[in-house]
């Protein structure tokens, strides 16, 4: 909306209004699957400079930079360019894997932490309904 209004103006510098968000691209029907955050950028460039991160987890801190993951992390995390945008994939989702935060970073405009909420991770009514029995029986 505002980037509508200063459209005509060529001395306004629209890289201040750069939206950052991410999304879950490939959802997970049980535990122990990897599960794909997608992040997206209005300016996106695969081949651009700007910094690509991903934050957040059980932990609460940088999980890949640029595509490499953080030394710790190497066997949990796995960040990829692509032509729509950079994502991380989470290996072997548990429990503690949901319902804390992830942020993703390009340049110095960042997604805002967002909750990756267990709901909308998994797909289908089935898969969450095991996932309630298999937690109320402690499996």
């Amino acid at each position: 909306m505002i980037k509508k209004y200063f459209e005509n103006l060529s001395i306004y510098n629209f890289d201040h209004f750069v939206l950052v968000e991410w999304k879950i691209e490939q959802k997970i029907s049980a535990y122990g699957e990897d599960l794909r955050l997608l992040c997206i950028a209005d300016n996106y460039s695969i081949d651009g400079v700007k910094i690509k991160r991903w934050e957040g987890g059980p932990k609460q801190k940088m999980l890949t930079l640029n595509g490499a993951p953080d030394q710790e992390d190497v066997m949990k995390y796995k960040m990829s360019m692509r032509q729509d945008g950079f994502d991380l994939v989470i290996k072997n989702v548990s429990k503690v894997d949901l319902n804390v935060t992830y942020e993703c970073t390009y340049g110095f405009k960042k997604s805002g932490k967002v909750i990756l909420k267990i709901e909308d991770a998994f797909e289908g009514l089935l898969s969450m309904l095991k996932l309630c029995i298999s937690d109320k029986l402690n499996l």
